[in-house]
Order: structure tokens, then C-alpha cells, then sequence
């Protein structure tokens, strides 16, 4: 209160102004009430504190509430704007930080926001995008590292698993497509490498191929290469493997085929060859043998044959030779035998010619020994009779003499005994007619022959002395 000078009355100071003094006598001892304070009656000896949510500058009598989005605390003179990374919901109350994973990056406001994806909030007072290599969600407040096998270009909002075909080593850069040879299924950090039997089509694989069947493949990141001829290679093998012995191999995406029958073939043949003439292939993976002497074979045979009796075969024979006539031989000889002296022979067997014939060689028969002959060997030219000796025997080994008393001119006959008044001694062709003058007792030995005696006679061819006749006389016993 303040009393002027020749007042008759007091007078109160306004509302606004306080004043504690007394015998105070200006307007002037009014004073305002300070910042954060205010009265609200006139003639106030005090000012009360400004309460929280209202503004008292300097000389209030009526607190100003705050606005929304402002904020005064008590004793306040004037309402703050809530700063950024706060909210003011009430005025009377201190601003509050914004949540985690909440942000505001104005100030005045009564809320925070929700961090967007792709965003991180660490301050809270504003939105920083996540880095290549860092995803958020809506309301995280910090961007989370990409889990190894994804990626993301700044700002994402999720990470994207690394598509197959590509390697995400880095999650902050962009995939790396898989080169030729290498694969990934997606979500891979790295591209893994195909096996040295596998290879892929091109850049950008999810998977490895297995090398095609006649192609090798020792190199993934190379195109597989054809195998050569007389080479294999099976779906997945990824080398060529040469064609064994005894097989042939005409594709090389086919597996080897056995070599047929009375054939042959040696490693890496893409067909097999005919056994060659004279040779013999048992076993298809070995080298042909040539045929033994005394065997044959034609072409394409698998083994050789002994040639069979009658036949012979050199060797190199393609063919069985027949032996010819005169000739034989036994199985598996190499050329034919001459039939020897003394033996018949067919073309398979000699045979000793029997008693009473013979052969001189290469006989296909014994020749039975003729009359008048004697074959003591069967094996040599039959012998003739001497003149006196015959046979009629082709058994016999000799000649027989032709007997006293009898005559022999041929030595194919037997001989006929001599005529009357006739003799002969062993071995003659021819009887001797008895001498005239003696008497032949003996026809078959002329020594025993006689003379007649004195007064007798014989005539030629008479075998006795007949005594001379009665009126007759004999001068001579002839």
C-alpha cells in the first residue's frame, strides 16, 4: 500500500507489483513482481511463485499458460519449447526423452515419433539412415549389421539375402555374381567351388553339373572337353579313361563293348579287328597267337584247329592241305609222308602190305607178286624165277626148282613131269630125250643111264636095251 502525499485515503499497489515496505507514500514503491513470480491482488505485500505450466515475466499478475509442445516449471517466466529429442505432454512437467527407438527432431511437440525402417535414431533428436550393410525396423534405434549372406544399399529398411548365383562377402556392397566353376544356392558369403568333375553352364550358378558323360572336366572353370577317340568317360567321371583290351569303344559317351567272338583289339580300339588267318584269339584282350605248326585257322577264329590225318598244315596254314595220293599223315602234322617201300597207304594211315604183295613207295595199294616171281621183301621190286624155277606161290619167298623128271619152260607154271623115253635133272626147262644105244632107267638122273651091251640096242627115246632080234644082228647097240 502506498499513501501519497496529502492523501486522505491508501492506495493499493495493482496487481502485479508487490510491496512488503510500509509508509510508503509513491507509486514508484510499487515493484514489480520479478520473472517467475506474480500477484494476482492488488495491494500484494508479496509475489507467489509462478506455478509449472505457466509463464510470469516480469510484473505478472496473471500466470500465461504454456502452449502445447511448451513446458514451464515452477518459478518459470516465460514457457520453453520442448527441445528436439523430447516430448512435452504436459506443460507443468519437465520435458520427457524421447523412448528408445523413438525420435523428435522439432521442437515444440508433445509426442516422439517411431523411428522409420532404414533409419536409426541413436540421439533421438533426429534420424540417421542405416549404412550399406545394416537394416532397421520401424522403432529400432540403432541399424543392426547384416547377418553374413545378406546385403542392403543405405537406407534400407532389410537386409536382402544374397540371391543365388551371387556371393555377399562384404554386406555393404552390392553381390558379386558366382564365376564359371563356382556356385552359391543364395544367402552364401562366399561362391563355393565346383569339383574337379563338375563344371557349370556359365557365371551365376546355383548348382554344379556333373561332367556329361564323354567329356573330362579338369578344370570347373572351364567348359568341358570332348575325349578323344578310343577313350570313355561315364556322366560324372570328369576323365577319360582309355578302352581296355578286349573292348571297343565307338562313342565316347557309351561304356565299352566287348569284343565279339574270333576278335581281338588292343588299349584305345574303337572296333575290334578279325583274328588274322593262322592265328587264334581265345582271349579277346590278348595279343592273337599264331597257330602251332601242324594247326589251322581261318580268319575271325578263336582258336586253332589240328589239322586232321590226311591233311597237313605248314606253318601260317589258313586252310587243311589234303595230302596226295602216295601220301599220308596223322593229326596235326605239319606236311605229309611218302608212303614207304612195303606199305599201302591212304591219306590218313600207312599199312605194311601183307604176304604176297609189296610196294615200292607211294602206293595207295600192295601190288599182289606176280606168277613166276618171289617177293622176299615186300618192300622191293618183286624177283623173277631163274630159267628151271618157277612159282605160282605170291606167299612164297622163293622160287621153287623145277624137280628132276620133270620140264619147266615156264617159270609161271609148275613144271610137267617128262614123256616116256625123256629125263631131266632138277632145275631144266626142258626133258632130254634118252640117248639110242642106252638104256635110261632114271628119268630123273641121266648118270644112272646105261649102255647097251653087245648084241643089243636102243633107239632114241627108248628108255630099255632090247636084245637083237633072232635072224637079225646088231653090229651097233644104236
Amino acid at each position: 500500500m502506498c499513501c501519497p502525499g496529502g492523501s486522505t485515503s491508501m492506495q493499493a499497489c495493482p496487481a502485479g507489483t508487490y510491496n512488503f515496505q510500509t509508509s510508503q507514500i509513491a507509486r514508484a514503491n510499487c515493484t514489480d513482481c520479478p520473472a517467475g513470480s506474480y500477484s494476482f491482488a492488488a495491494g500484494s505485500v508479496s509475489c507467489d511463485e509462478c506455478p509449472a505450466g505457466k509463464a510470469c515475466p516480469v510484473g505478472t499478475s496473471v500466470p500465461t499458460d504454456c502452449s502445447s509442445g511448451q513446458y514451464a516449471l515452477n518459478g518459470s517466466a516465460s514457457c520453453e519449447n520442448c527441445p528436439a529429442g523430447f516430448k512435452c505432454p504436459e506443460p507443468y512437467e519437465p520435458p520427457v526423452y524421447c523412448e528408445e527407438g523413438t525420435y523428435q527432431n522439432t521442437p515444440g511437440q508433445t509426442t516422439c515419433v517411431t523411428c522409420p525402417a532404414g533409419f536409426g535414431c541413436p540421439h533421438r533428436n533426429d534420424t540417421e539412415a542405416c549404412a550399406a550393410g545394416f537394416e532397421s525396423f520401424a522403432g529400432d534405434a540403432l541399424c543392426h549389421q547384416c547377418q553374413p549372406g545378406n546385403y542392403s544399399y543405405a537406407g534400407a529398411a532389410i537386409c536382402e539375402l544374397c540371391p543365388v548365383g551371387f556371393e555377399c562377402s562384404n554386406p555393404a556392397t552390392a553381390p558379386s555374381q558366382c564365376g564359371r566353376g563356382f556356385v552359391s544356392i543364395g544367402g552364401q558369403t562366399t561362391c563355393t567351388a565346383c569339383q574337379s568333375n563338375e563344371y557349370t553352364s556359365g557365371p551365376g550358378q546355383s548348382s554344379c553339373l556333373p561332367c556329361p558323360a564323354g567329356r573330362k572336366c579338369s578344370d570347373p572353370t572351364q567348359a568341358p572337353t570332348s575325349c578323344t577317340s578310343g577313350t570313355y568317360a561315364y556322366e560324372g567321371n570328369g576323365t577319360c579313361t582309355v578302352c581296355p583290351r578286349g573292348q571297343y569303344c565307338t562313342n565316347p559317351q557309351s561304356p565299352p563293348q566287348d569284343c565279339p567272338g574270333g576278335t581281338y583289339s588292343d588299349i584305345g580300339w574303337t572296333q575290334c579287328e578279325p583274328c588274322p588267318a593262322a592265328y587264334g584269339c581265345a582271349d579277346a584282350a590278348s595279343t592273337p597267337v599264331q597257330c602251332s605248326p601242324g594247326q589251322y585257322s581261318a580268319e575271325g577264329q578263336t582258336a586253332c584247329t589240328n589239322c586232321t590225318a590226311g591233311t597237313f598244315c605248314p606253318i601260317g596254314a589258313t586252310v587243311e592241305i589234303a595230302c596226295a595220293d602216295g601220301y599220308y599223315s596223322e593229326t596235326g602234322w605239319t606236311a605229309c609222308l611218302a608212303c614207304p617201300p612195303g606199305y599201302s597207304c591212304t591219306a590218313s594211315a600207312a599199312t605194311a602190305c601183307s604176304a604176297g604183295t609189296y610196294s615200292t613207295g607211294l602206293a595207295t595199294a600192295c601190288t599182289a607178286c606176280p606168277l613166276g616171281y618171289y617177293c622176299a621183301d615186300q618192300g622191293s621190286t618183286p624177283v623173277a624165277c631163274p630159267a628151271g624155277f618157277y612159282n605160282v606161290d605170291p606167299t612164297a619167298s622163293n622160287c621153287t626148282i623145277c624137280p628132276a623128271g620133270f620140264e619147266c619152260p615156264s617159270t609161271e607154271t609148275v613144271g610137267s613131269a617128262c614123256n616116256t623115253g625123256y629125263q631131266s635133272t632138277a632145275g631144266q626147262t626142258a626133258c632130254t630125250i634118252c640117248p639110242a644105244g642106252y638104256a635110261c632107267p632114271d628119268n630123273t638122273n641121266p648118270f644112272h643111264n646105261t649102255a647097251c651091251w653087245a648084241g643089243s640096242y636102243s633107239i632114241l627115246g627108248s628108255e630099255i636095251c632090247t636084245e637083237c632080234p633072232a635072224g637079225k644082228y646088231c653090229p651097233s647097240t644104236t
